[in-house]
Formats: C-alpha cells, structure tokens, sequence
C-alpha cells in the first residue's frame, strides 16, 4: 500500500508539471489493522465478561453489560464516581465512600462484600476487587448474594445437625428425663 502526495509544478505562470511522493505504508497499515482487531478482541471479552467490570480514570467511570445488569443502571446514568456512590449507597453513600477511599490509600489491599441497592431498590451483595495503576481503576463486581444466601443455610443447617446429634448423645447416655429436655431446649 502507498500513501500519494501530489503537487503542481509552476513553469512560468502556468501549472506544467505535475510532481508527487510515494511512501510505503504496508506496514503501518498493517499495524493499525493488527491493533485495531486486538482492540475488537478485547473490548468483546470485558464486555461479555459475567463479572461486572468498572474502569475509572480520574472521576470517569466505563462499564461493561454485567455491572449495568448488577446496578440496574446504564452506563450513562453512573458515568461518575460520585453519581456511583450517590446512586448505590444513597444515604450510606459517605459513610461506605471512607472505606472505599481508605482501601485505595492502601492500595486495595483486600476483596470486599458491599452492599448495592440496584436501581429498582433491591439489595444485593456485591464482591468487590479492585486493582490501580497509574492508567486509572479497574473494578471487577460479582453478585455473590445467593451464595451467601446458600452459606447461610448451610451454616443453619450444619448448627440444627449439630443440636440433634447432642439431643441423641444425651438419649442415649440415658440420662434423666430433665437433662434430655434441657438438651433439646438449648
């Protein structure tokens, strides 16, 4: 490929001539093609990510289709940090900024659950990390709030397990009838 640059060449008053450059730009256009399909490649995959992915830089924020379907809110709407903070955390907004801005000081040292109320006032459970650069933010959410859900019931589950099996002990040791009601009360 040749990129062309023509020009008139003046003999007297009259444009007789006509000059022109070529230069050879094969491979610059085959760069741009190659950055431009690498370009493509990732912008598909963050946006088909099932995790929720933020990118901030300075107060701006981009998000992928899985943060707008975990927030409920569209990219235009939370384009900000604060409308961000605003929108999701409404009255709590600076009380979870501080731990927000306090993990940044430190470099994000650690994953988070934080809570999100979506745009239609569900409260859902978000797992937050976080990873900054001098490029800007990226924020990788997950909605972990039936896994919790899941733990939860599993955790009740294994204590409610636990109490019969003491109930058991205690038949069985046949003791009186006041320590078996004691037991299974307890």
């Amino acid at each position: 490929m040749f990129e062309t640059f023509k020009f008139p060449i003046r003999v007297g008053n009259q444009n007789r001539l006509l000059g022109g450059i070529a230069l050879d730009i094969t491979e610059r256009v085959r760069a741009e093609d190659a950055l431009r399909e690498s370009e493509q490649w990732l912008r598909h995959m963050v946006e088909n990510l099932p995790a929720g992915a933020v990118y901030m830089k300075g107060n701006h924020l981009f998000f992928n289709h899985a943060a707008e379907v975990m927030t409920g809110y569209s990219r235009g709407e939370l384009n900000t940090l604060d409308r961000w903070f605003d929108a999701l955390y409404g009255a709590d907004s600076a009380r979870v900024r501080e731990y927000y801005e306090n993990d940044r000081r430190q470099h994000f040292p650690a994953t988070r659950l934080v809570p999100l109320r979506r745009k239609d006032g569900v409260e859902r459970l978000g797992e937050f990390l976080s990873y900054a650069s001098e490029q800007g933010e990226i924020w990788l959410l997950s909605d972990v709030t039936e896994r919790q859900r899941a733990e939860m019931a599993l955790r009740r589950s294994a204590e409610r397990l636990r109490l019969v099996n003491e109930i058991d002990r205690a038949i069985l040791s046949a003791q009186t009838p006041a320590h078996i009601a004691s037991s299974t009360l307890r």
